[in-house]
């Protein structure tokens, strides 16, 4: 608003107008929250929640271009005091003159180029927000793990994580991603958190579209922790009424061609702040056959090492959305103990 509204040639109308849009979009998930549902689950058509999704989003791309703009400018009137300086002598000072001339055309020419990198954000802004609902890509993973017996070779497990089913997350996109996963012929198939937003009423069709899920020995989940936010113990009866075994802390000893595979899960630690049980990796391995491989669903990446430590031979999470943009995709990896997509 300041370094943009307020100093352009905009009428006073205008800087108003554009001062509301501004507000009304920086307060969007405010508005959802209070207005909409909540702010995970807003029940509002979809194509309004990618107009304010895009909106949002730059927004923030233009706040961070501005925030750059504004210390090359800095930069380059500190370099003219600096070198305007320097040019006291008078055998430089035509040097010095020229210097301080050229630097004073940099702020207008970096205004210049704000405003043409503030245009070019619309569209590929446009495009990411217009394919972040596509139909997700299918990632095949060899996984090879020491202790696996020979008769547990080849075991097909199909992981989904993070669908966020919800408003925006359709029936249509639902079904076309059951359709995916079913051809693949799963051995498993595991959720490892955050599969609805929203509550289950308002889910209602999605959640009979999963029950059309075909794996040969089930299918398994842990909890996320969006699965906390809109009523912890109805969303597992829903989950768990639709063939989804959640286990919550816990295990389960599978026998596959002869052999004891184990799956086990944790709880989120969102739990807390809802007085639930926190996750508890000793309670799930608690009784493990001691040579059996455990395959472990743990929706935050970041406590591989000590799950590890325990006695995890695979662990398969989410949470980060595979870090979702480049550049922010490290300050992901902060939040997460450098963990965020891929093989570890």
């Amino acid at each position: 608003l300041f370094r943009l509204v307020l100093r352009s040639s905009l009428s006073k109308k205008n800087k108003l107008l554009a001062g509301l849009v501004l507000l009304l979009v920086s307060q969007a998930p405010l508005l959802k929250s209070l207005l909409f549902g909540n702010l995970s689950s807003p029940e509002l058509p979809p194509t309004v929640l990618l107009i304010q999704g895009w909106s949002f989003v730059c927004l923030l791309i233009v706040f961070v271009l501005v925030i750059i703009r504004d210390i090359i400018l800095l930069l380059a009137r500190i370099a003219k005091a600096v070198l305007g300086k320097m040019a006291q002598p008078q055998n430089n000072e035509s040097t010095g003159r020229a210097f301080v001339m050229t630097l004073g055309f940099l702020p207008a020419a970096y205004l210049g180029l704000q405003i043409l990198l503030s245009g070019l954000v619309v569209v590929p802004t446009a495009y990411g927000v217009h394919h972040s609902i596509d139909i997700p890509n299918i990632n095949h993973m060899d996984v090879t793990l020491p202790r696996l017996p020979a008769e547990l070779d080849g075991l097909v497990v199909v992981q989904l994580t993070d669908m966020h089913i919800s408003p925006l997350i359709t029936e249509e996109w639902t079904a076309q991603v059951i359709e995916q996963v079913n051809a693949l012929e799963p051995d498993l198939i595991l959720f490892t958190g955050d599969l609805f937003d929203g509550k289950p009423e308002q889910r209602a069709k999605s959640i009979e579209l999963l029950k059309n899920l075909k794996a040969t020995y089930g299918l398994y989940g842990s909890a996320g922790n969006h699965e906390y936010y809109n009523g912890f113990a109805a969303w597992m009866d829903v989950i768990s009424g639709i063939g989804i075994e959640m286990l919550l802390n816990e295990h389960r000893v599978l026998e596959i061609n002869g052999q004891e595979l184990i799956l086990a899960g944790v709880n989120d630690r969102v739990a807390a702040t809802f007085n639930l049980p926190m996750p508890d990796i000793e309670a799930a391995l608690s009784g493990i056959p001691e040579s059996a491989v455990v395959i472990l669903m743990d929706h935050r990446p970041d406590t591989a090492p000590v799950n590890a430590e325990a006695g995890a031979d695979l662990q398969l999470s989410g949470h980060t959305h595979g870090g979702q943009v480049v550049g922010m995709n490290q300050l992901v990896a902060l939040f997460n103990d450098g963990f965020v997509y891929g093989w570890y």
